[in-house]
């Protein structure tokens, strides 16, 4: 018997229906808005911060795919590592080791977090929000030496997963490099936004969000 077209199924829908959307508004002037397709579990399509803001989804060749982990991936990786001592220096589970935030960022007024290693600034709490968008780390006194006064905030929260995505070949490095990951923070650091392109200028929101669509969830 016929099967009516309407119900017939193509081999390939290249405007099929997107399930995970996610869309980044990027400030340029005319706001331009930048689509992720859909992507597998554990894989996301992922591009550079200059093709994201310019909102140039083509690419040559394959597409790049992003494997990151949330912050709270990490830190249950490093808990389920060491049940007893998550936040331990090596052995818990982080490429390149649990090193401390600051010997990877740079500190400044918008962000101290003294001593507190990249495990620290994803797990310890959920802070108060307060200062430059609500994103600072610690207040730069005696205290913030040892444990960060305002807890973990999306800014250094994502920097930090990043940084360990990187590290762990979860990022390609035509995509984002952990020399382009620093310039990003410096920037950000010292004037509260990042330029990915010409013409484009990101506040801290943006910034969380393009960090985020690097991991593959």
């Amino acid at each position: 018997m016929p099967t009516h077209p309407d119900n017939e199924i193509p081999k390939h829908d290249p405007q099929g229906v997107d399930l995970s959307r996610r869309k980044l508004g990027m400030g340029l002037g005319v706001s331009a808005v930048f689509t992720l397709a859909s992507r597998p579990v554990l894989a996301a399509e992922c591009l550079a911060a200059s093709s994201a803001a310019s909102g140039n989804l083509s690419t040559h060749g394959a597409v790049p795919q992003c494997t990151g982990l949330t912050p709270a991936q990490w830190v249950a990786l490093a808990q389920n590592t060491r049940p007893n001592a998550p936040d331990s220096p090596t052995q818990n589970g982080f490429p390149g080791g649990n090193v401390k935030f600051h010997d990877a960022f740079a500190s400044g007024g918008s962000a101290n977090w003294g001593q507190t290693r990249l495990y620290g600034v994803m797990a310890d709490g959920t802070g108060a929000s307060s200062g430059r968008g609500g994103f600072l780390g610690s207040p730069d006194n005696e205290q913030a030496a040892t444990v960060p006064a305002s807890g973990p905030n999306p800014v250094s929260m994502e920097f930090a997963a990043t940084l360990l995505n990187i590290r762990d070949g979860r990022v390609p490095d035509a995509v984002l490099s952990e020399t382009r990951l620093l310039q990003m923070w410096n920037e950000w650091l010292i004037s509260g936004t990042y330029a990915p392109m010409a013409g484009a200028t990101w506040g801290t929101d943006q910034i969380v969000a393009y960090l985020r669509t690097l991991q593959g969830v």
